[in-house]
C-alpha cells in the first residue's frame, strides 16, 4: 500500500483512506510499515506520521488498528527515550484494551514497556505500570500474571518502607489467589508475605505466613523454595535463635544448586550468626567468602541491598574485634551505595521509608566507637543519618527556583502549580491517612500529586537538561556543608540518645563521643509528657528539669571541656535525634564558662533541623523592616500586647498588630512580613494524633497557627524570623497517624516555618511564664541592633542569667499598662526578679531553630 511519508500529505492521504472504509488489514500494512521505518531511523517526520495515525484512528473509531498504532507510538517513544510520553501512550494502551477489548496490542505494549526498567526508569512510575498491568491482565482473566504483576510491586514498596501499601497489594494478590482456588498462587503470595513481613521486623507474621506457604507447598507435592527456606532462616536470626538459623543456613550452603545471590545472602548472615554467637573467628570466615563470592558476580549488576548488608555486617564485625578503622571504612562504603538506592526516588515519604530501614543500626555502631576519632572518618555516616524528609523539600524547593529561571511562562506556572500540589497535599510531612493510600493502588481514594510531579521532571530536565530535583540532596553534598560549617569554627553536636545514649561532637577534625544519662533522661521525658497535658504542679516539673540538668551537666563534661578548651570555637549547631530529649540550653546556659562566652558574644547555639545550608541573618535590622505581631482575643496573658510593643519600639518600627486574624488576612500579610512575633497561649503539637491537625492555639482553637495551613503556604513568604512566644511552641515529634518514625524528623512548628529556606525560628519547648518571656524578647530585640538574629538570640537568653534584679526590673519598667507595671514592682520586687531569670525552668525552655 503507497502512503507519502511527509506528514502534511499523510495526514490528508491517510484520512482519506479511512473516509472512504479502508480496511483493517490495510491499517494493519501501514502500522508495520510505520514500525519498521521509526525501528530503523525514529527521524521527526516518521514520529510524526505515527502520533497522525494514532490520532486519525480515535476519530474514526477503529479500535483494533489504534490499539496497534498506540503500541507503535510506545515503541516511538521507547526509542527516542521520551519516558514520560513512553508512560503515558502506554496507560491509553491498557485503557484502550479494556475498554475495546483489544488485548493482543496491549501485551506486547507490555513487553515494550519493561524495557524501560534497564534504562533507569524513575522509581515513582513502576508502581503505575504494574497497577496498569495487574489490572490488564485481571481483566482478561489472566489470573496467575495479574498475581505476578503484585507481588513485584509489593516488593517495590517494601523496599522503600511503604509496607501498608505492600501489604494492601499482597492482600489483594492472596484474595485473587484463594477465590480462583489456585495454591500455587497462593503459596507463592504468602511467601512474599514471609518476605516483607522479615524487611518490616513483623517475625510473627513472617512465620505464620511463611509456615501456611510450606504447608501449601507439602500438599501440593512440590519442593518448598530455597528462598523461603533462606528467608525463615533470616527470621530466626533476627528473633535470636541463632542455632537454628546457623543449621538451616548450613544446609542449604550444602545444596551444591544453591545460586550466586543465594550463596552471598547465606555468608552474609551466618557470619552475623557466628559474631552474635561470639565466635569471632568464623564470623570472618564467612565474611571474607562473602567478600570472594561479590568478586565473581562483578562487573554483573549486584543487588544494592545485599551490597549494603555486606557492609553493614562487616562493620558489625570489625566494631566486634576493635578494629575501629575497618569498621567506619565499611559504614562509609554502606552510606555510599545507600545514597544511590535513594537517588532513583522523589517521592518524600519513601526516601524516609528507605532511611527507617538503616539508620537506626548504622547509628547504633557509631556508638561503639572509641571516645575519640576523626571526624572526617564520620562526617559522611552523620550526613546520612541526619538526613530527613525537610532537608530534602528544601532541596526541591531550590531545584525549582533555579530551573524555573530557565523555563517559558507556561513551563514555569506549570512548575509552580506542582510545587504548590505537592505542599498542599503534605510536603514535607504528610498526613498518616494520606501516606498509608498514596499508592498506584490507592489512587481511587485520592490523588497522587507525587506522580504528576514525575512526569513533569522527566518532560522538563529532558527538554530543558537540567538536574534532577534531588541531586544535591546527596549525602557528598550534605557532607561539604558540614564541612563547611567545622571550617568556619563552629562545632557540631549530634544527639544519639535513641540510638545508643550517646552524643557525639565534632570539631577541629575530631570526633569526641560521650555518654548521655540514661535513666534521668527517660525520666524527663516521662516528665515532659505529663506536663504537655498539663498534668502535676510547676514545682514538680522545676524540680525534674533541675535533676536533669545537673546529671547532664556531669555526664557530658568531656564534650564541655573540648568547647572551652578552644577558644576560637564560633559555637555548636546541635542536632537532635528524633525523640528531641535533649534541650540543649540547659547544658550550654547552664555550663558558667560557656554561659560567659555567649553572654560576651563570643559562642553561638543553635538548633538545626535540616542538613541544608543557613541562609537567614541579614547584616542589619535594615533589611527588617516589616514586622506583623498576632494575638488571640481569647488570650488572657498579661503580657502580650506588652511583648509586641517592646519589640516593635526597639525594632524602630511600628509594625502590625493582627488580633484573630482570618487566615487569608494572616497569609497576605505573611507575604511580605521580614519578622513574625505570636504572643498568645500554645499547646504541644504531640498532643495532636497526627502534626496535620495540630493548631498551636489548641485542640478545640480555629487559630490561625494551624500545621496543615502553614506547610502549604509557608515555603512562600518572606519571613526572616518568627518568634513564637507561646508555650510548647518548640516542642517536635517524630511520627505521624500511622507510624513513629525511626528516622530523625523533627517535626513541628519550627520545621514549617523554616521551609522559605531563609528564616530562623525561637521557640519553647515546654510552658512559660510570660513575665520571662516579655524580658528575653525585650533583651533579644536590643541585641538584634548589634548581632545577627541567632547570636543576639543567644546573648539574650545568657544575660537575663548573669543581669542584675535591679536591671531585669528596669526592662520592666517600659511596660506601658500601669497595671501590670504596678504589680510587678509593688508586688513580685527585684528577688522575685532575679530568682525567676535564672531558673533553668526559664531559660531551658527555650531555643533558636535553623537550619545548618
Amino acid at each position: 500500500m503507497e502512503f507519502d511519508l511527509i506528514p502534511e500529505r499523510f495526514e490528508t492521504n491517510l484520512r482519506e483512506k479511512l473516509e472512504l472504509l479502508i480496511t483493517d488489514e490495510k491499517l494493519d500494512e501501514l502500522d508495520d510499515i510505520l514500525f519498521n521505518l521509526i525501528s530503523e531511523e525514529p527521524t521527526k517526520d516518521a514520529l510524526d506520521c505515527v502520533k497522525i495515525t494514532a490520532e486519525l484512528l480515535s476519530e474514526f473509531k477503529r479500535p483494533w488498528p489504534l490499539a496497534y498504532a498506540l503500541n507503535t507510538l510506545l515503541a516511538a517513544n521507547l526509542l527516542t527515550k521520551d519516558v514520560d510520553g513512553a508512560i503515558k501512550i502506554f496507560s491509553q494502551l491498557i485503557e484502550h484494551s479494556i475498554e475495546n477489548d483489544t488485548p493482543t496490542a496491549a501485551l506486547s505494549g507490555i513487553d515494550n514497556i519493561k524495557r524501560l526498567f534497564a534504562e533507569g526508569i524513575p522509581y515513582d512510575y513502576l508502581p503505575y505500570l504494574f497497577e496498569q498491568t495487574a489490572r490488564f491482565y485481571l481483566h482478561f482473566g489472566a489470573i496467575v500474571e495479574a498475581i505476578t504483576e503484585l507481588i513485584i510491586a509489593a516488593n517495590l514498596f517494601s523496599d522503600y518502607g511503604a509496607y501498608q501499601s505492600a501489604y494492601r497489594v499482597l492482600y489483594d494478590a492472596e484474595h485473587l489467589a484463594r477465590e480462583n482456588k489456585n495454591a500455587v498462587e497462593l503459596a507463592k503470595v504468602l511467601t512474599a508475605e514471609c518476605a516483607i513481613a522479615i524487611i518490616e521486623g513483623d517475625h510473627d507474621f513472617a512465620a505464620k505466613a511463611g509456615n501456611e506457604a510450606i504447608e501449601l507447598y507439602r500438599i501440593l507435592e512440590c519442593d518448598v523454595p530455597e528462598h523461603l527456606t533462606l528467608n525463615l532462616a533470616t527470621s530466626a536470626m533476627k528473633t535470636e535463635d541463632y542455632s537454628t538459623a546457623i543449621r538451616v543456613y548450613k544446609e542449604l550452603l550444602a545444596n551444591s544448586q544453591c545460586k550466586s545471590v543465594m550463596l552471598l545472602t547465606i555468608l552474609i548472615n551466618l557470619s552475623a550468626c557466628y559474631r552474635r554467637i561470639g565466635e569471632l573467628k568464623n564470623a570472618d570466615i564467612h565474611l571474607l567468602k562473602a567478600r570472594d563470592e561479590i568478586k565473581k558476580i562483578l562487573p554483573d549488576p549486584i543487588d544494592l541491598e545485599l551490597a549494603v548488608e555486606l557492609e553493614l555486617i562487616a562493620a558489625a564485625n570489625a566494631l566486634a574485634g576493635s578494629k575501629f578503622n575497618e569498621s567506619t571504612k565499611c559504614l562509609n562504603t554502606a552510606v555510599h551505595l545507600l545514597d544511590d538506592a535513594a537517588s532513583v526516588v522523589d517521592r518524600l515519604h519513601y526516601r524516609r521509608g528507605h532511611r527507617e530501614r538503616y539508620v537506626g543500626r548504622i547509628e547504633s555502631m557509631l556508638c561503639q566507637l572509641p571516645p575519640e576519632g576523626k571526624s572526617e572518618d564520620v562526617e559522611l555516616i552523620i550526613a546520612y543519618c541526619r538526613s530527613n524528609q525537610l532537608s530534602d523539600w528544601l532541596h526541591i524547593l531550590d531545584w525549582a527556583d533555579e530551573l524555573g529561571q530557565l523555563l517559558s511562562e507556561s513551563d514555569k506556572a506549570r512548575l509552580d502549580k506542582a510545587i504548590f500540589q505537592l505542599a498542599n497535599f503534605g510536603a514535607p510531612f504528610l498526613y498518616g491517612f494520606r501516606e498509608k493510600y498514596n499508592d498506584a493502588f490507592g489512587s481511587d481514594l485520592m490523588p497522587d500529586p507525587w506522580q504528576k510531579f514525575t512526569a513533569l521532571v522527566t518532560d522538563l530536565t529532558a527538554r530543558y537538561k537540567f538536574r534532577q530535583p534531588l541531586s544535591t540532596a546527596s549525602v557528598f553534598n550534605c557532607v561539604s556543608m558540614i564541612r563547611q560549617r567545622l571550617s568556619e569554627g563552629y562545632g557540631i553536636l549530634i544527639s544519639m540518645f535513641a540510638a545508643g545514649k550517646k552524643a557525639m561532637l565534632l570539631i577541629n577534625s575530631q570526633y569526641i563521643l560521650c555518654d548521655l544519662p540514661d535513666t534521668e533522661t527517660k525520666d524527663f521525658f516521662l516528665a515532659l509528657n505529663q506536663h504537655r497535658k498539663g498534668n502535676g504542679t510547676r514545682k514538680v516539673w522545676n524540680d525534674s528539669i533541675c535533676a536533669y540538668q545537673q546529671v547532664l551537666l556531669k555526664k557530658c563534661v568531656p564534650l564541655t571541656k573540648a568547647l572551652t578548651d578552644d577558644e576560637t570555637c564560633r559555637g555548636i549547631i546541635f542536632l537532635p535525634d528524633g525523640m528531641d530529649l535533649i534541650p540543649i540550653n540547659l547544658l550550654t546556659i547552664g555550663h558558667d564558662v560557656l554561659r560567659k562566652r555567649i553572654a560576651d558574644g563570643k559562642f553561638v547555639v543553635r538548633t538545626c533541623l535540616a542538613l541544608y545550608l543557613d541562609r537567614s541573618s541579614p547584616s542589619s535590622l535594615t533589611s527588617l523592616s516589616n514586622l506583623t505581631g498576632l494575638i488571640e482575643k481569647s488570650t488572657n496573658l498579661r503580657f502580650s500586647s506588652e511583648e509586641i510593643k517592646s519589640f516593635f519600639r526597639l525594632i524602630n518600627s511600628e509594625g502590625t498588630v493582627l488580633v484573630d486574624p482570618t487566615w487569608s488576612e494572616f497569609e497576605q500579610k505573611m507575604m511580605v512580613s521580614d519578622i513574625l512575633i505570636i504572643a498568645q497561649h500554645g499547646v504541644s503539637i504531640a498532643l495532636f494524633s497526627d502534626p496535620h491537625f495540630g493548631n498551636l492555639s489548641g485542640v478545640e482553637s480555629r487559630g490561625v497557627i494551624r500545621f496543615d495551613q502553614i506547610q502549604e503556604s509557608a515555603y512562600l513568604w518572606s519571613h526572616r524570623l518568627v518568634i513564637l512566644g507561646t508555650c510548647h511552641s518548640g516542642g517536635l515529634i517524630n511520627r505521624n497517624f500511622q507510624k513513629i518514625f525511626k528516622t530523625h524528623e523533627l517535626i513541628g512548628f519550627p520545621s514549617i516555618f523554616l521551609t522559605n529556606r531563609k528564616s530562623v525560628v525561637s521557640a519553647a519547648d515546654w510552658a512559660v511564664l510570660d513575665m520571662y518571656n516579655y524580658l528575653l524578647t525585650t533583651v533579644f530585640a536590643e541585641e538584634m541592633k548589634r548581632n545577627d538574629i541567632p547570636h543576639a538570640f543567644s546573648i539574650a537568653i545568657a544575660k537575663l542569667v548573669e543581669m542584675s534584679g535591679s536591671d531585669a526590673i528596669n526592662l520592666l519598667e517600659h511596660i506601658e499598662t500601669q497595671s501590670i507595671r504596678d504589680e510587678i514592682l509593688e508586688h513580685k520586687g527585684i528577688e522575685y526578679v532575679a530568682n525567676l531569670k535564672q531558673q533553668p525552668f526559664c531559660y531551658g525552655a527555650y531555643q533558636i531553630y535553623t537550619l545548618l
